[in-house]
């Protein structure tokens, strides 16, 4: 799936092993470097061996937009400039599942493990610092706007709110998701989440307190939900709703607006928050396929062959049609649905009729 970040005026694409930035009339794609655990296995064994495909596993811009690391299924994070000039390209102890960086563009990298790292961009050897861990996959990492308090979330349902850099503080858990925390954002001070269950989430980080809940399945078919509920039965899964695969924030004033994508769902929720928690639903966008989206004061979504704008107006977002772009040169990007969100599920055992058949074979032999 197409995931799309925004870099001052440029957009970032990527999936698979294409990294594409777009800027105005000029599409390029940037190259990453070989990745270093092969080189080394090669010089270690002097041999060739098999080409290792650098997959992107997550990206990340700091606010500034003066960096960009990109870390890939071979373990390797490149850290690039503005210029997508080459700043630092090492590996990290285990895959990256996303990252953040600090207010002084240091980097922190949560990986599939249940790590989360430091890296000290002005140190020339980067050495990890571990900040925390989670029993499970962490599945984002957020840090508040005052950059006190490290927030991550888990396969686990879990919204873990620790001090930082000292994080075995924990100041909260923020609990009441029912399957996993794919996203977590600051915004306005306020903590939104969002889950496999469903549902996003609003809450006060510092109490762990809730303080309102979107829950999707009141805005779609719920033939839909009972189709994915018996695809995932078939795997062992249960399930109530469409996960959520994307949720984005932009502020603006007093008002928060949400933009919300499903598995397998062809159109964008969009809903807005005001100052008294108040949920406005605004609309449905209806893009009839698979698509892509960034949300901040325009909507840009990718579909498979253009870049749909819309304009924020009022409370609500308009399409700007003179301003759709064609990206039919980027023919190579996959926006195919994200089936391996099915595998963050957990799935269900029985166990107790292959316990009674050995009892009973034990019987037999007495």
């Amino acid at each position: 799936m197409v995931t799309m970040k925004k870099c001052g005026e440029r957009i970032l694409f990527y999936s698979g092993k294409k990294l594409i930035v777009y800027n105005e009339d000029n599409i390029k794609t940037v190259d990453l470097p070989a990745p270093i655990l092969k080189i080394q296995k090669q010089e270690e064994n002097n041999k060739t061996k098999e080409d290792v495909d650098a997959i992107i596993s997550c990206l990340s811009v700091s606010k500034d937009h003066k960096y960009i690391a990109v870390s890939t299924e071979t373990k390797q994070v490149v850290i690039y400039n503005e210029y997508f000039e080459i700043i630092k390209n090492f590996t990290v102890p285990r895959i990256a599942s996303n990252m953040c960086f600090t207010s002084n563009d240091s980097l922190i990298v949560a990986d599939k493990t249940g790590d989360v790292f430091l890296y000290n961009m002005k140190d020339e050897i980067l050495t990890p610092v571990l900040l925390l861990g989670h029993l499970s996959i962490v599945l984002d990492v957020a840090l508040t706007d005052c950059g006190k308090y490290i927030i991550t979330s888990d396969r686990d349902e879990k919204i873990r709110v620790s001090k930082f850099p000292n994080s075995y503080n924990i100041q909260s858990f923020c609990l009441g998701h029912e399957e996993f925390v794919l996203s977590v954002i600051i915004v306005q001070n306020k903590l939104i989440s969002a889950s496999g269950d469903g549902t996003v989430r609003f809450w006060d980080y510092l109490d762990g307190k809730q303080l309102s809940v979107i829950n999707t399945n009141d805005y779609i078919n719920e033939e839909l939900v009972k189709n994915f509920k018996e695809e995932m039965g078939l795997q062992d899964a249960e399930v109530f709703a469409l996960p959520i695969t994307d949720m984005q924030c932009f502020s603006r004033e007093n008002d928060i607006f949400i933009g919300i994508s499903l598995f397998k769902y062809n159109k964008l929720l969009l809903f807005s928050l005001n100052p008294s928690l108040r949920i406005n639903f605004c609309k449905h966008i209806y893009v009839g396929g698979s698509f892509s989206f960034y949300l901040s004061k325009d909507l840009l979504i990718l579909t498979s062959t253009k870049i749909l704008f819309f304009k924020l107006e009022g409370k609500n977002y308009r399409e700007d049609a003179h301003k759709n772009i064609s990206i039919d040169d980027v023919h190579d990007l996959r926006l195919k649905s994200d089936n391996n969100i099915s595998l963050l599920y957990k799935k269900k055992f029985d166990n107790m009729e292959e316990y009674i058949e050995r009892k009973r074979a034990r019987l037999k032999l007495k």
